[in-house]
């Protein structure tokens, strides 16, 4: 059944290319709001296109609240999830793009577009995926889905609407970090200090003690490593506005170390001066060993050839707020830094190769 479902993955190679190329035409970035499109009217086109491609796929759909949708496929208690988004990132200068970011230009077998990667490809190779089953008239024993989110570069709001209306799936992967399985991210909280204008030296000086070549938290009595990841200090951004100063910074910190130890450590060093936490996402952690990244693991390795031993991610993905998931390619090894720089880009072999994997990945958890 497996080689069935490869071949049949290869014979929707030319309508999954043409409905990637479809949804990278929309221009998703979050833009103002509106009485039916939370997030922008071009989130709001991209998911109902999705939708759209999905019900002409023969799939049952839903919209919940224009905050996500999805495809499903087969019925059972409980259900086996797909999770990615079509919101994409700004675009900070075009100039810098060697095609037009919306336009989905195909050059050397290669898709460049804004979204191609991050998220709209890969969410689309799930949805094909799924169909080489449908097609193939595999009966799942679970219910099957692919969902669209819409928040997912500017807050993950949509989460907690989507659970609201819901349930949580049984397990799943968001194909939206890398390869192999990760069963670990590290949390992330952002926090501002404040200070007024008439205090400039002394928050400099504050700076350079806690911050400034000491992005481990040395300094502020954080430092913290072990097998999980390592405890780090990024995206320092010092700016003012009429009456004060302002410094952001993230902590970044493996599953094994606390939030409260952290927290109370901050603050204690930086006494005296306004703390402000803008943003927590919790640490993510898998079991290595579980079925789930035991059958993505092998999926992986007998499509690739290379190790499915699951990793960690310093990165954030939807696993931090969608339980039972984990985050399943779909960069390969040596493919980083493309997702939010200028040229995006996919190679359509890639592309295929994500559609069989997660393929498969739908067969081997939902059907078997």
């Amino acid at each position: 059944m497996r080689a069935q479902i490869l071949s049949e993955v290869e014979n929707l190679r030319e309508d999954l290319i043409q409905d990637i190329i479809k949804l990278v035409k929309i221009n998703s970035i979050r833009s103002k709001s509106g009485q039916s499109y939370p997030y922008g009217i071009g989130i709001h086109e991209c998911l109902h296109a999705a939708l759209s491609i999905s019900s002409d796929l023969g799939f049952n759909t839903r919209n919940i609240d224009e905050q996500m949708g999805y495809a499903s496929y087969g019925q059972g208690e409980g259900y086996i999830a797909a999770v990615g988004h079509i919101d994409v990132v700004e675009i900070k200068n075009e100039k810098d793009w060697k095609y037009p970011p919306f336009k989905g230009v195909i050059k050397d077998n290669r898709i460049y577009g804004r979204g191609v990667l991050d998220n709209k490809g890969p969410i689309l190779c799930c949805l094909y995926g799924l169909y080489a089953l449908k097609r193939l008239g595999i009966e799942p024993k679970h219910e099957l889905r692919v969902i669209y989110g819409c928040n997912e570069e500017t807050g993950m709001a949509d989460v907690p609407i989507y659970l609201s209306k819901e349930n949580p799936p049984l397990m799943g992967w968001t194909p939206d970090c890398k390869y192999p399985a990760v069963y670990t991210e590290c949390g992330r909280i952002t926090y501002t200090i404040k200070t007024s204008l008439t205090e400039a030296d002394y928050f400099h000086s504050l700076i350079k003690q806690y911050f400034i070549n000491h992005t481990l938290g040395d300094s502020l009595g954080i430092a913290y490593q072990d097998e999980l990841g390592i405890l780090e200090l990024l995206g320092f951004e010092e700016y003012k506005d009429k009456t004060s100063l302002f410094f952001k910074f993230v902590v970044s910190y493996p599953a094994s170390c606390k939030f409260d130890f952290i927290d109370e450590q901050i603050r204690e060093k930086l006494q005296g001066i306004e703390i402000e936490m803008n943003q927590f996402l919790s640490p993510v952690y898998h079991n290595p060993k579980s079925p789930l990244c035991n059958v993505l693991g092998e999926v992986y390795t007998s499509i690739t050839g290379l190790s499915g031993t699951p990793v960690s991610t310093r990165g954030g993905t939807y696993a931090k707020v969608m339980p039972n998931i984990v985050a399943f390619g779909p960069s390969l090894p040596n493919q980083k830094g493309i997702s939010h720089l200028p040229n995006e880009w996919m190679d359509i072999d890639d592309i295929i190769m994500n559609a069989k994997i997660y393929a498969l990945s739908f067969y081997e958890l939902g059907c078997k």
